[in-house]
């Protein structure tokens, strides 16, 4: 008699036992979590160091200007406290778990699940993030970007002291002349 084939397990079903491999017992779980807690508090330093280089750099190249727009981005916001979260979740966790690697204790699967699942989130949102800085810090990215805020504080300008503006790109030329006039009239220096 044939004994019908093994029966894929579902996704969750696997997750599970993948993420809690070796962990039913409270000195698992304890291990699991700590290498977790250990490799994001050095990602997340890493990350955080390597960030701070990356605006010195840019500012120092492009404009001061750069820093501003980096520190109100979503991505780099939710990406670090992605990376965070993970880190103080899976502590929390490990205060949850009882019992030693020889006797069974407490251990909260769901919520080891939950410290593995949000490690395969960092290195998603990691992902993200490198590709996200790497375009911030192109030229073209950041020319455009301090091309929409001086346009936006020209549109706040009272209406007898607007200039006109470019909606796109970048002077090539000016004359000269006709500009030092209307720098005397705004100024005042007729």
């Amino acid at each position: 008699m044939a004994h019908p084939p093994p029966r894929a397990p579902d996704l969750p079903e696997a997750i599970q036992r993948l993420a809690t491999h070796g962990t039913s017992r409270g000195g698992g779980a304890r291990s699991f979590l700590s290498s977790i807690i250990q490799a994001m508090i050095t990602f997340t330093g890493l990350v955080f160091s390597i960030t701070i280089v990356v605006l010195r750099l840019t500012s120092g190249q492009f404009s001061p200007r750069v820093l501003p727009t980096f520190l109100r981005d979503r991505t780099i916001r939710f990406s670090l406290g992605v990376f965070v979260a993970t880190c103080v979740y899976a502590m929390v966790v490990l205060r949850g778990v009882r019992g030693t690697s020889t006797h069974d204790g407490v251990v909260p699967r769901v919520a080891v699940t939950g410290s593995f699942l949000l490690v395969l989130l960092s290195v998603g949102m990691f992902i993200r993030y490198v590709a996200h800085v790497a375009n911030m810090i192109l030229a073209a990215t950041i020319v455009d970007s301090i091309g929409r805020e001086a346009r936006a504080c020209l549109a706040r300008l009272p209406p007898g002291r607007r200039i006109r503006r470019l909606d796109r790109g970048y002077a090539e030329a000016t004359a000269r002349q006709r500009l030092r006039s209307r720098a005397r009239g705004v100024r005042g220096d007729q």
